[in-house]
């Protein structure tokens, strides 16, 4: 019977230990990051998301279409850390929390370990003397340092140095375990759901607002040809303030780039904003903004650009942004029998063109645009949503594809020719164009838009 027992004494030791380890990795908040962290990335098990990362068709496009050499993320785990991370692997060694984060002292995350590394951490820590005041350790090109059961990982001994003062941020709480939380947490505030499934399903918020609609959206899917990016909503400044939402979302307490501002500064000199009249668009039952394409003819691409603004019955008399139009330099012009204005702006390839036809008021950016689009939209199913984004990832693709060739072509890519663009930039391209179309749908809740959707959505077969 000895041996029964043993064999029995060494199995409870190891559920024993088993448990034990499963307790400490459990982690009662989120994790620790710097105070002035501007972004954070959550999860509640991300062994699990990263587990069905790997499964989904969005790592099947980029493992289809990107060299292994290209987007060897395990390989370059494993010469910072010496370990080649797997789903599992990651479970055993760091745990299942995970919070990641990006502040002015750099980048680096925060992990909850259990027994295995926290006992590899302590032998090693032996021989292996801390510097930055005695709390920060090293390992290669990395520092970390541990907090209340805690391990904080970056580049930068100063975002390790700074988690280890600051106070636990404020994270929401997981909805479920393959699921990816990221927060913005300065200026604009916003939360990003991102589950680790097909198509990539993405819900959340952003701090704003948005005219709330008592029916649905007709305009979304109605476009002839599905645009790069469209946006849809009741009233243009609903449109007018996205841009700036992202930007400081994405881009906290950053300027627009320098050309950008000219752009801006120059069309508001041309095109007077106070011309209109305040209820300029009470006609106006919704709207919606498109970029159609990107000419790419001339050296300086220059997007095609095209906003429909439905009316609630005919759309008749002048076009609500006539008033806009310099004054002496318009052009009477006429599509598919539809009276019209061309007001040139900078040449045949940004001359804004002003039509009509049944209930849509429609303004391009390009002659050949409108030419196109007026009397080609066509019956799509409703949407209910106040806002609603789309972006067609197959198209996005092809036209980044053309930039990047010229840009290379130019050197206009710090330390890569048309050669290295061809060979580490266009295969990621190829995997975009694979992913389908991003379609979110927003609902204005008081302060914030919450939204749901998918990030890419694949297109449907020939038999859907």
């Amino acid at each position: 019977m000895r041996p029964w027992r043993a064999l029995l004494g060494a199995a409870a030791a190891v559920v024993l230990l088993v448990w034990i380890d499963a307790q400490v990795k459990r982690a009662p908040i989120p994790g620790y990051c710097p105070q002035s962290t501007t972004w954070v990335a959550a999860a509640e098990d991300f062994g699990r998301f990263y587990q069905g990362l790997e499964q989904c068709d969005a790592a099947k496009a980029l493992s289809d279409h990107v060299p292994r050499d290209l987007f060897d993320y395990q390989l370059a785990v494993r010469k910072a850390t010496g370990i080649r991370p797997t789903p599992l692997r990651w479970r055993v060694w760091m745990g299942n929390a995970f919070l990641a984060g990006v502040a002015p002292e750099g980048v680096g995350f925060c992990t909850r370990p259990g027994l295995l590394l926290r006992a590899a951490d302590a032998l090693r820590r032996r021989f292996v003397r801390p510097v930055h005041g005695g709390r920060v350790f090293t390992l290669g090109r990395l520092f970390y340092g541990w907090r209340n059961g805690f391990l904080i990982v970056s580049p930068s001994h100063r975002y390790v140095t700074a988690s280890l003062e600051a106070d636990v941020p404020e994270v929401a709480a997981s909805r479920a375990r393959d699921e990816l939380r990221v927060h913005a947490l300065r200026d604009r505030r916003a939360v990003v759901r991102i589950r680790a499934a097909d198509g990539l399903p993405v819900s959340g918020w952003v701090a704003g607002a948005v005219t709330k609609r008592n029916a649905p959206l007709s305009l979304p899917d109605a476009w002839p040809e599905a645009p790069l990016i469209s946006v849809s909503a009741s009233r243009w400044a609903d449109l007018a303030r996205l841009p700036l939402w992202i930007h400081s979302a994405a881009a906290p307490g950053h300027v627009w780039p320098p050309w950008l501002e000219g752009v801006v500064e120059t069309a508001s000199e041309q095109w007077r904003v106070d011309r209109l009249p305040e209820d300029w668009d009470a006609g106006v039952r919704e709207c919606s903004l498109a970029v159609m394409d990107v000419d790419t003819e001339e050296v300086t691409p220059v997007p095609e650009v095209a906003v429909v603004l439905r009316a609630d019955g005919s759309a008749h008399g002048p076009h609500p942004l006539e008033p806009l139009a310099p004054e002496g330099q318009t052009i009477p012009y006429e599509w598919n029998g539809q009276p019209g204005l061309l007001a040139p702006w900078l040449g045949e390839k940004l001359t804004v063109c002003l039509g009509s036809y049944d209930r849509d008021w429609l303004a391009t950016s390009q002659e050949p645009v409108m030419n196109d689009l007026i009397g080609a939209l066509r019956p799509a199913d409703p949407v209910e949503a106040d806002v609603v984004v789309r972006v067609n990832w197959q198209e996005l693709a092809a036209t980044a594809g053309v930039l990047v060739r010229k840009a290379a072509d130019f050197e206009l890519i710090p330390r890569m020719n048309a050669q290295d663009a061809q060979k580490r930039l266009i295969p990621f391209l190829r995997a975009a164009s694979e992913l389908g179309s991003a379609r979110l749908e927003g609902r204005c809740r008081g302060d914030r838009i919450a939204f749901r959707g998918f990030l890419a959505r694949p297109r449907p077969g020939p038999e859907e």
